[in-house]
C-alpha cells in the first residue's frame, strides 16, 4: 500500500497525479473521469480553430 497521506487517496487515470479529495475531476457525457485540474487545460474555440488552421 502506498505511504500518500490519507487526504491523498484518488489517483487521476489520465496524467496519474495524487489528488485532494476536493481537487476538481473532469468526466465525459458517459459519466468516466478523463482528466484532473492539473492535466487538463481550458480554451475557449475561437483560439482553438485558430491553431487548427495554423
Amino acid at each position: 500500500m502506498d505511504s500518500y497521506p490519507q487526504y491523498l487517496t484518488w489517483k487521476c487515470p489520465c496524467c496519474g497525479e495524487y489528488l485532494y479529495t476536493d481537487s476538481k475531476v473532469y468526466k465525459d457525457q458517459m459519466g468516466d473521469v478523463i482528466g484532473c485540474e492539473f492535466c487538463i487545460s481550458q480554451t475557449v474555440a475561437e483560439d482553438y480553430f485558430k491553431e487548427e488552421s495554423a
